[in-house]
């Protein structure tokens, strides 16, 4: 299976960016966070957004997944 490219552009503000983003395609762990860290944004937003009820952590593959919570 061929994975997504680590490539995001951002265009509203970050948080709803990544809900509106997982809501239509899970978000791999490991380029959501090389992304944050690139534009200089804490990796603890993602943990707000799963305590706020927006995102949900799953596991598939082996690999750690986030998207909406519907």
């Amino acid at each position: 299976m061929k994975h997504e490219e680590d490539t995001f552009a951002f265009t509203r503000g970050i948080e709803d960016e990544i809900v509106s983003i997982a809501a239509v395609h899970p978000i791999r762990k490991d380029y959501l966070t090389k992304f944050l860290n690139s534009i200089g944004v804490d990796t603890c937003i993602i943990e707000k957004l799963i305590q706020e009820g927006k995102l949900v952590k799953l596991r598939y593959g082996g690999d750690e997944f986030y998207r909406s919570r519907f």
